[in-house]
Protein backbone atom coordinates (compact mmCIF):
# COMPACT_ATOMS: atom_id res chain seq x y z
CA UNK A 1 0.00 0.00 0.00
CA UNK A 2 1.27 3.40 -1.00
CA UNK A 3 0.45 6.65 0.77
CA UNK A 4 -1.25 9.48 -1.11
CA UNK A 5 2.08 11.34 -1.34
CA UNK A 6 3.78 8.26 -2.82
CA UNK A 7 1.00 7.89 -5.44
CA UNK A 8 1.39 11.58 -6.40
CA UNK A 9 5.15 11.07 -6.78
CA UNK A 10 4.65 7.89 -8.84
CA UNK A 11 2.14 9.66 -11.11
CA UNK A 12 4.55 12.55 -11.69
CA UNK A 13 7.39 10.13 -12.48
CA UNK A 14 5.26 8.39 -15.12
CA UNK A 15 5.91 10.13 -18.49
CA UNK A 16 2.32 9.82 -19.73
CA UNK A 17 0.63 10.90 -16.48
CA UNK A 18 3.14 13.75 -16.14
CA UNK A 19 1.92 15.02 -19.54
CA UNK A 20 -1.71 14.73 -18.35
CA UNK A 21 -0.73 16.85 -15.32
CA UNK A 22 0.79 19.45 -17.68
CA UNK A 23 -2.33 19.54 -19.87
CA UNK A 24 -4.53 20.12 -16.82
CA UNK A 25 -2.29 22.93 -15.56
CA UNK A 26 -2.98 24.89 -18.73
CA UNK A 27 -0.83 23.18 -21.30
CA UNK A 28 -2.66 22.33 -24.49
CA UNK A 29 -2.96 18.65 -25.36
CA UNK A 30 -1.97 17.66 -28.89
CA UNK A 31 -4.83 18.37 -31.26
CA UNK A 32 -3.50 16.91 -34.49
CA UNK A 33 -3.20 13.16 -34.98
CA UNK A 34 0.49 13.41 -35.91
CA UNK A 35 1.26 15.19 -32.60
CA UNK A 36 -0.09 12.36 -30.43
CA UNK A 37 2.75 10.12 -29.21
CA UNK A 38 0.83 6.86 -28.74
CA UNK A 39 -2.65 5.36 -28.39
CA UNK A 40 -2.62 5.66 -24.59
CA UNK A 41 -2.04 9.40 -24.88
CA UNK A 42 -4.96 9.54 -27.35
CA UNK A 43 -7.20 7.73 -24.84
CA UNK A 44 -6.32 10.16 -22.04
CA UNK A 45 -7.04 13.11 -24.37
CA UNK A 46 -10.54 11.70 -25.04
CA UNK A 47 -11.38 11.66 -21.30
CA UNK A 48 -9.41 14.77 -20.29
CA UNK A 49 -12.62 16.63 -19.36
CA UNK A 50 -13.28 13.95 -16.69
CA UNK A 51 -9.78 14.08 -15.15
CA UNK A 52 -8.95 16.44 -12.31
CA UNK A 53 -6.06 17.00 -9.95
CA UNK A 54 -7.13 16.59 -6.33
CA UNK A 55 -4.42 17.28 -3.74
CA UNK A 56 -1.83 16.57 -6.44
CA UNK A 57 -3.39 13.22 -7.38
CA UNK A 58 -4.88 12.56 -10.83
CA UNK A 59 -8.48 11.38 -10.44
CA UNK A 60 -10.96 10.21 -13.09
CA UNK A 61 -14.46 11.48 -12.30
CA UNK A 62 -17.47 9.30 -13.14
CA UNK A 63 -19.45 9.83 -16.34
CA UNK A 64 -22.52 11.98 -15.88
CA UNK A 65 -25.94 10.47 -16.47
CA UNK A 66 -25.08 6.85 -15.67
CA UNK A 67 -27.90 4.70 -14.33
CA UNK A 68 -25.60 2.99 -11.84
CA UNK A 69 -23.49 4.72 -9.20
CA UNK A 70 -19.82 5.06 -10.00
CA UNK A 71 -17.11 6.64 -7.87
CA UNK A 72 -13.90 8.50 -8.55
CA UNK A 73 -10.96 6.40 -9.74
CA UNK A 74 -7.25 6.98 -9.39
CA UNK A 75 -5.14 7.02 -12.57
CA UNK A 76 -2.49 4.31 -12.23
CA UNK A 77 1.08 4.85 -13.48
CA UNK A 78 2.26 2.17 -15.92
CA UNK A 79 4.88 0.84 -13.46
CA UNK A 80 2.15 0.06 -10.87
CA UNK A 81 -0.49 -1.48 -13.14
CA UNK A 82 0.65 -5.07 -12.67
CA UNK A 83 0.76 -4.44 -8.91
CA UNK A 84 -2.95 -3.55 -9.00
CA UNK A 85 -3.61 -6.84 -10.82
CA UNK A 86 -1.63 -8.71 -8.17
CA UNK A 87 -3.60 -7.04 -5.37
CA UNK A 88 -6.95 -7.92 -6.97
CA UNK A 89 -6.08 -11.40 -8.26
CA UNK A 90 -3.18 -12.99 -6.41
CA UNK A 91 -3.63 -11.49 -2.96
CA UNK A 92 -4.64 -13.94 -0.23
CA UNK A 93 -8.18 -12.52 -0.24
CA UNK A 94 -8.21 -12.13 -4.04
CA UNK A 95 -8.67 -15.85 -4.55
CA UNK A 96 -7.44 -16.18 -8.17
CA UNK A 97 -10.92 -15.47 -9.47
CA UNK A 98 -11.59 -14.99 -13.18
CA UNK A 99 -10.82 -11.94 -15.24
CA UNK A 100 -14.36 -10.50 -15.00
CA UNK A 101 -14.20 -10.40 -11.21
CA UNK A 102 -10.66 -9.01 -11.19
CA UNK A 103 -11.69 -6.32 -13.69
CA UNK A 104 -14.77 -5.46 -11.64
CA UNK A 105 -12.78 -5.09 -8.40
CA UNK A 106 -9.99 -3.14 -10.13
CA UNK A 107 -12.38 -0.79 -11.96
CA UNK A 108 -13.97 0.15 -8.67
CA UNK A 109 -10.94 2.24 -7.63
CA UNK A 110 -8.45 2.46 -10.51
CA UNK A 111 -8.17 3.37 -14.19
CA UNK A 112 -5.64 3.17 -17.00
CA UNK A 113 -6.17 2.82 -20.76
CA UNK A 114 -6.67 -0.77 -22.02
CA UNK A 115 -7.05 -1.96 -18.45
CA UNK A 116 -9.23 -4.92 -19.43
CA UNK A 117 -6.77 -6.13 -22.06
CA UNK A 118 -3.84 -5.90 -19.62
CA UNK A 119 -5.71 -7.71 -16.82
CA UNK A 120 -6.76 -10.48 -19.22
CA UNK A 121 -3.16 -10.93 -20.40
CA UNK A 122 -1.75 -11.10 -16.85
CA UNK A 123 -4.55 -13.46 -15.81
CA UNK A 124 -3.67 -15.81 -18.67
CA UNK A 125 -0.04 -15.81 -17.46
CA UNK A 126 -0.89 -16.65 -13.82
CA UNK A 127 0.96 -19.89 -12.98
CA UNK A 128 -1.49 -20.87 -10.23
CA UNK A 129 -4.51 -20.47 -12.50
CA UNK A 130 -2.78 -22.36 -15.33
CA UNK A 131 -2.22 -25.35 -13.01
CA UNK A 132 -5.61 -25.40 -11.33
CA UNK A 133 -8.23 -24.13 -13.78
CA UNK A 134 -9.80 -26.23 -16.50
CA UNK A 135 -8.51 -25.75 -20.02
CA UNK A 136 -10.71 -25.57 -23.14
CA UNK A 137 -12.23 -28.97 -23.94
CA UNK A 138 -11.83 -30.35 -20.43
CA UNK A 139 -15.02 -31.11 -18.60
CA UNK A 140 -15.71 -30.21 -15.03
CA UNK A 141 -16.09 -32.89 -12.42
CA UNK A 142 -19.69 -33.36 -11.36
CA UNK A 143 -20.83 -32.08 -7.98
CA UNK A 144 -22.42 -34.51 -5.56
CA UNK A 145 -24.73 -33.23 -2.88
CA UNK A 146 -24.35 -34.99 0.43
CA UNK A 147 -27.38 -34.69 2.65
CA UNK A 148 -27.06 -34.20 6.38
CA UNK A 149 -29.79 -35.00 8.88
CA UNK A 150 -29.00 -32.51 11.64
CA UNK A 151 -27.09 -29.34 12.35
CA UNK A 152 -23.31 -29.59 12.73
CA UNK A 153 -23.26 -33.14 11.34
CA UNK A 154 -20.94 -31.83 8.65
CA UNK A 155 -19.07 -28.51 8.78
CA UNK A 156 -16.35 -26.88 6.71
CA UNK A 157 -13.58 -24.80 8.24
CA UNK A 158 -11.16 -22.51 6.47
CA UNK A 159 -8.56 -20.04 7.73
CA UNK A 160 -7.53 -17.05 5.63
CA UNK A 161 -4.17 -15.61 6.82
CA UNK A 162 -2.62 -12.31 5.78
CA UNK A 163 -5.40 -10.02 7.01
CA UNK A 164 -4.19 -6.62 8.32
CA UNK A 165 -3.57 -6.60 12.07
CA UNK A 166 -6.74 -5.90 14.04
CA UNK A 167 -6.85 -3.92 17.31
CA UNK A 168 -7.04 -7.29 19.14
CA UNK A 169 -3.88 -8.55 17.42
CA UNK A 170 -5.54 -10.95 14.96
CA UNK A 171 -4.11 -11.55 11.48
CA UNK A 172 -6.41 -14.35 10.23
CA UNK A 173 -10.09 -14.89 9.51
CA UNK A 174 -11.73 -18.21 10.39
CA UNK A 175 -14.74 -19.19 8.28
CA UNK A 176 -17.04 -21.99 9.45
CA UNK A 177 -19.94 -23.28 7.35
CA UNK A 178 -22.63 -25.77 8.37
CA UNK A 179 -23.76 -28.02 5.50
CA UNK A 180 -27.21 -28.64 7.03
Amino acid sequence: NFSREEWVKLQLEDPLLCRVHQWLKGGVPPLRKDEVRNRYERKYIKILDRIEVRDGLLILKPCEGLEFEEKDKMLVPSAQQELIFTMCHRHILGGHFGIRRVLKSSLRDYYWPDMGRHLKYWGQQCSVCLKVKNHPGEGKMGLHKELTMMRFERVALDIAPGVPLTPRGNTCIMVVEDYF
